[in-house]
């Protein structure tokens, strides 16, 4: 289990390396990637967010684990634009064999696998119904830890009221 602390940008340096993170700054896209700024700091993003892509320039909260080196960078899980409630940081319960979970996951197909991904990063292998590739609440029974895998007991898609690409809701 992990818990997201609050962190400034300005003392991003000081986080140790791994550590689960929530930053506020204005989300910029450029030609090589994204980043986070605040005051004159900024900080790179590795990914995107789980389920909603920030319009440019939107002052935003993102978390994910920071990877310190000569520049630290944001692997990010998910983000949301500031004073958003609606999304928060899950934590990833601890699963055994057996258990029957309900999760929200972005659905994808590598070779002849299905697989689902959490806003953590949770991987599971799917096994049942052949799915569209997109964000569903999925429900499932776990049938392994190596790797973990769910056999699907149903799988309905997600159509959020997300932000528009101005930032304001619809």
């Amino acid at each position: 289990m992990h818990n997201y602390s609050r962190v400034s940008l300005i003392n991003i340096s000081d986080v140790p390396d791994g550590e689960h993170v929530i930053v506020m700054g204005r989300y910029e896209r450029h030609l090589n990637g994204a980043t986070l700024s605040q005051r004159g700091k900024t900080l790179d993003l590795l990914g995107e967010p789980f389920d909603w892509i920030p319009p440019d320039q939107c002052a935003v909260e993102m978390w994910g684990v920071i990877l310190q080196g000569a520049q630290p960078r944001l692997v990010v899980h998910n983000a949301r634009q500031v004073g958003d409630t609606s999304r928060t940081p899950e934590q990833p319960r601890e699963v055994c064999v057996g258990d029957t979970v309900t999760l929200t996951a972005r659905v994808t197909n590598y070779a002849d696998q299905q697989v689902c991904c959490t806003a953590e990063r949770q991987s599971y292998v799917l096994l049942g119904e052949e799915l569209d590739e997109r964000l569903y609440l999925v429900s499932g029974r776990v049938m392994a830890l190596r790797p973990p895998t769910l056999r699907l007991i149903s799988a309905l898609p997600i159509y959020a009221n997300l932000p528009d690409q101005q930032g304001e809701q619809p």
